[in-house]
């Protein structure tokens, strides 16, 4: 169990690098102020790909 739960919060890890990626492409001024008023994250998604890191290392350790 321990097992698959790493696996999938280093896929969602993997992910957010992926989509921060594109976010970083983006260009904003194309995209429609609807889109951007209802952004998703409530943080950077560089921090909450740090956040993940850490408490992936956190379940490795018990």
């Amino acid at each position: 169990m321990k097992r698959e739960l790493l696996q999938k919060i280093s896929h969602l890890q993997i992910a957010l690098d992926e989509l921060k990626d594109v976010w970083d492409r983006l260009d904003w001024s194309r995209v429609p102020d609807e889109v951007t008023e209802n952004y998703p994250f409530h943080k950077d998604l560089g921090e909450l790909s740090d956040t993940i890191k850490h408490w992936m290392e956190t379940i490795k350790k018990s």
